[in-house]
């Protein structure tokens, strides 16, 4: 597997993490989930609200859940490096 795919498949497990996890889904339940440290989810929720995959409505122990593109990424199983593009295209039809 190249670096490529190992990051790929690292955002399809957190973001289907968060899924199972909702409406629960806070940071504790995810890395205890996934066995991650708190430094190495901290840097993925970051990324995943970057990239408006994921919300919060409260501080950073809230829950998360997926948003509408978070939902499409996982549902279309899309890797990391394209899903902006492919949200975007879902959102222009």
């Amino acid at each position: 597997m190249n670096a490529e795919c190992a990051s790929t498949q690292i955002w399809r497990e957190t973001i289907a993490a968060i899924a199972e996890l909702e409406p629960l889904a806070t940071p504790t339940a995810i890395r205890e989930r996934m066995g991650l440290r708190r430094s190495t989810l901290h840097r993925r929720l970051q990324q995943l609200l970057e990239w408006r995959l994921v919300e919060r409505d409260g501080g950073p122990r809230s829950p998360v859940r997926l948003t509408d593109k978070g939902r499409l990424a996982l549902e279309r199983d899309e890797d990391a490096t394209n899903t902006q593009r492919t949200v975007d295209d879902a959102e222009s039809r």
